[in-house]
């Protein structure tokens, strides 16, 4: 057993005489009487009798054992409750910490301590009850477990000051990697009785999985719960999933959300979403005792640029799950033209447009125009970036000369080999351009009627 405050015994020791001396002090001594009565000469040989005695020594032991114990509570004893005692192994003993650094740990109570500040303290009471001869390590258990040294060391002091600078951890701590650490750094290594302490608020999403099976039998595992059996009623943010992080402006942006409950109790958790610290949206979800649900919030889209969305609910013990952030992408509508000269119903125009913007309303980040190839102006081409031609009959000179015009000025072109002649447009685009245009060479097109059952072939490719 050791004492916090043994600095004050000195002090406090002489207090225990003290009812020794309120013994001496409650002592009738006989006195003369000059007139003495029955009743005085009574009550003189009951004080003296025996009962009397005993009954002022037991008074004496009772007040002695008062002042003891107000010394010994002044005194702070702490019993031994991590591990052994200085020098009980041989070499001294070998002792790994394994600190849970998940974001729960973080959970700050209304009026109390984080768990992972209690971890801290409890640590602190570990690494007391060590003595010069014994060695001590920790574990770093986030994401990835990570030994705070490289190897176990004599200097307790070092590893108190590295545990006590780190800072707040945001991560989700990966269990069966800290266990797995664990056993790797003791197995062949550990003396006898090495212990290995978990510090943890043990949730169950997080350790129901953890196996200890491959620590050695002589290994002693304690397991040191940070929170004290607290309540710790949290509420947060699990994920939010957009439908889209680039569209354009005026576009309806879905946020699916959903959140967790993480208490004994029923909760309706307001939701609030506000894009670039402006406009906002909100709903409520109403959510069980230690459940998750779901919640659709819609915004439209705001002008062209890069714009940041932050998600949030009210702050509880633990503000770094109420917030969640995403950026936006705003872009303006960009144009594309589709050329096609095929009958609308019957062409592949269609299913170009639809492919390009399958959404409801005309909304996404393109704005497809079907225009037949004579319909083409130069003033077209200038104002879009992207052309696809589909289904086009024989190109006149003019338009050729248009598209190779736009290629050449950075322009992009998708050609669909689905027309009468491709073949013969193909060529005339490369014959316009200096360097060429298409990639290889079609040669005739192959029917039911001409079909002599050889594949399709390209009669010339340059990829």
């Amino acid at each position: 057993m050791n004492f916090l405050n043994l600095q004050l015994l000195a002090a406090l020791a002489p207090l225990v005489a003290l009812p020794f001396f309120i013994h001496l002090f409650n002592r009738h001594f006989p006195h003369s009487i000059k007139f003495p009565n029955i009743e005085r000469i009574k009550k003189s040989l009951s004080e003296r009798s025996k009962l009397a005695r005993w009954r002022h020594l037991l008074m004496t032991l009772l007040r002695t054992l008062v002042v003891l114990l107000a010394l010994f509570a002044f005194l702070q004893p702490v019993l031994p409750k991590f591990g052994s005692k200085p020098g009980d192994a041989a070499n001294g003993r070998q002792v790994l910490i394994v600190l849970d650094r998940s974001l729960s740990m973080e959970f700050t109570p209304g009026s109390g301590t984080s768990a992972a500040r209690s971890a801290l303290v409890e640590i602190g009471k570990v690494l007391e009850t060590l003595g010069g001869d014994d060695r001590v390590n920790a574990i770093l258990a986030g994401a990835e477990a990570t030994p705070l040294l490289p190897d176990f060391t004599p200097g307790h002091d070092q590893i108190r000051a590295m545990l006590t600078a780190l800072p707040p951890s945001y991560a989700r701590t990966d269990v069966t990697k800290a266990v797995a650490l664990a056993e790797s750094m003791i197995d062949g290594k550990s003396e006898e009785g090495a212990e290995i302490y978990f510090f943890s608020d043990f949730q169950r999403s997080n350790w129901g999985v953890a196996s200890f099976d491959g620590f050695p039998e002589t290994a002693r595992l304690f397991f040191v719960d940070a929170t004290d059996g607290r309540d710790r009623p949290n509420t947060a943010l699990v994920s939010v999933e957009p439908s889209a992080t680039r569209v354009a402006a005026g576009d309806v942006v879905t946020l699916d959300i959903t959140a967790a409950n993480w208490s004994p109790d029923p909760v309706t958790l307001p939701i609030e979403a506000i894009v670039s610290g402006a406009g906002s949206v909100g709903g409520e979800i109403a959510l069980g005792p230690e459940s998750t649900g779901r919640l659709l919030l819609e915004f439209t889209a705001p002008e062209e640029g890069l714009h940041a969305v932050e998600i949030r609910t009210p702050d509880d013990g633990l503000p770094a799950d109420n917030r969640q952030f995403l950026s936006l992408e705003v872009r303006a509508r960009e144009d594309v033209l589709i050329v096609s000269d095929a009958d609308p119903e019957q062409g592949g125009a269609v299913f170009v447009e639809a492919a390009l913007n399958p959404y409801d309303g005309g909304s996404g980040i393109f704005a497809p125009r079907i225009l037949p190839s004579g319909a083409v102006t130069p003033a077209m081409l200038a104002s879009t970036q992207k052309v696809v031609l589909t289904g086009v009959t024989q190109l006149s000179p003019e338009f050729v000369e248009r598209i190779v015009a736009f290629l050449e000025t950075g322009g992009g072109l998708v050609y669909f080999v689905d027309g009468d002649h491709d073949q013969e447009n193909l060529v005339a685009l490369d014959k316009a351009s200096s360097r060429g245009v298409a990639p290889f060479h079609v040669a005739g097109k192959l029917t039911t009627e001409n079909f002599g059952g050889d594949p399709q072939k390209i009669a010339k490719g340059n990829f």
